[in-house]
């Protein structure tokens, strides 16, 4: 029930079971106080303006990476629950489900789940796989078809904060064109584990940007707002070997050296196009898992 004034009965015990007063500021808008406007009181006791609980969990997280934050108590981080706050947090609490279950596959699919990290007694996450798989990888919303896909490790967080432009996160199933070479879906397992090569050079891909693109992590690092150098995208075609694998602190970035990198044949072990050219698929890296073992 909204506790709408706070000289009512309900409202009264409502504060005091939360350990907050009517003349408290509200701990979201840090604007009016609690009993200034209709409230609402979480299971966790919390008492919030309802109208600041919505537009928070409405705005959703910042940033490029999925996050779930806004669907937590600001003020000791337990879920946010309440009946007239379901139907909008359904899609969001939905998404998160799907990401924990790709975040647990892809964790098994790189068979991480013995890590140190999980079994060690005092282990940063002991006993908690999905935690360490979180932590891990993170994960982009398709701006065509809003499910998540998988965005690489978080280690380097180039999808994490600051600016973003929504329309370049779309998943590989959303933008698979005639352009795209390689086997670009699984018959046993579908689009989600194809891997891709770099566009432009000889490494498995991590990244997919502006719905075109497949970048590893050294590639994209040039595309950042923090690299002042000359963009990969922006290089001619002829700049990259046939086959070379790009590391940004050990290779120059005068591109006229570049061939000093080059190697006989691709390190990926495939025939490809020129890099710069093509998208290429590598295939189902669950498929090519099960095969070598």
């Amino acid at each position: 029930a909204l506790v709408v004034a706070a000289a009512a009965a309900s409202a009264a015990d409502a504060f005091v079971d939360s350990g907050q007063r009517a003349d408290d500021f509200c701990n979201i808008c840090w604007v009016e106080e609690l009993g200034a406007a209709p409230c609402v009181q979480l299971k966790c006791h919390h008492v919030f303006h309802h109208a600041c609980l919505k537009q928070r969990i409405a705005a959703g997280w910042s940033g490029a990476k999925i996050t779930f934050a806004h669907l937590a108590c600001p003020l000791c981080q337990a879920r946010i629950e309440h009946a007239s706050l379901y139907r909008l947090a359904k899609p969001h609490v939905e998404l998160e489900e799907a990401v924990k279950r790709k975040a647990l596959q892809r964790l098994e699919h790189e068979n991480l789940q013995r890590h140190d990290d999980i079994v060690r007694a005092g282990g940063r996450f002991h006993g908690d796989a999905l935690g360490f798989a979180l932590h891990r990888y993170q994960y982009f919303q398709c701006h065509k078809c809003r499910q998540p896909y998988f965005g690489g490790q978080a280690a380097c967080d180039a999808g994490g904060g600051g600016e973003f432009d929504a329309r370049e996160l779309v998943c590989q199933p959303c933008s698979s064109g005639k352009s795209t070479l390689g086997q670009t879906k699984c018959a046993k397992h579908g689009t989600g584990f194809i891997e891709f090569k770099c566009k432009y050079c000889c490494t498995i891909a991590s990244w997919y940007c502006w719905g075109t693109t497949h970048l590893c992590n050294e590639c994209h690092k040039t595309q950042s707002a923090a690299f002042h150098g000359i963009k990969m995208t922006r290089r001619p075609v002829a700049t990259f070997p046939t086959h070379w694998q790009y590391d940004i602190d050990k290779v120059s970035q005068d591109s006229s050296t570049w061939h000093r990198h080059a190697q006989s044949a691709c390190p990926l072990g495939v025939e490809h196009a020129a890099n710069g050219t093509a998208e290429v698929a590598l295939g189902c890296a669950l498929c090519r898992q099960a095969q070598t073992f």
